[in-house]
């Protein structure tokens, strides 16, 4: 596998009523995905990166967040083209302040609460990320698409 050099950060973040923090990617990956991205060389660590995109794609700041899962995916790269895989540093966000909005309409079409039934409806199109709905959401064991 080629990795990209530029490991991944993710965040899985539910509200009060169990639904789960989701972005619609209008880049590729297309489709519904958590929040993620790239660590950047001014991040001193991954946690610094998931904090800094959870800002950056949502407006929420991170309070607390714990990582669960630190793995390579085989998953492709756009930036730049050739890779074929990723470590990712996955992290469960516990307590945030504020409310989702869409920061970066040209990237997202949305970033809102969703619930498990309205996540399966996108799931049954196809309209995902493979990367979170392929690889992350089954090793962390995430039962999102029953609810």
């Amino acid at each position: 596998m080629n990795l990209c050099p530029g490991k991944s950060v993710g965040a899985i973040i539910k509200n009060e009523k169990s639904e789960y923090l989701c972005l619609y990617r209008l880049k590729h990956p297309t489709g519904l995905a958590f929040i993620a991205g790239h660590i950047d060389s001014t991040d001193k660590t991954p946690k610094d990166a998931l904090i800094r995109e959870v800002m950056e794609e949502s407006g929420l700041k991170v309070v607390r967040c714990e990582l669960v899962l630190n793995k390579v995916f085989p998953n492709p790269c756009a930036r730049p083209p050739g890779y074929d895989g990723h470590e990712w540093f996955v992290y469960n966000v516990s307590k945030y302040e504020g409310k989702p909005k869409l920061m970066e309409p040209t990237k997202h079409r949305f970033v809102e609460f969703l619930s498990a039934s309205v996540i399966a409806y996108y799931i049954s199109k196809g309209e995902v990320d493979p990367a979170w709905f392929t690889y992350i959401i089954p090793e962390l064991s995430l039962d999102i698409t029953l609810k």
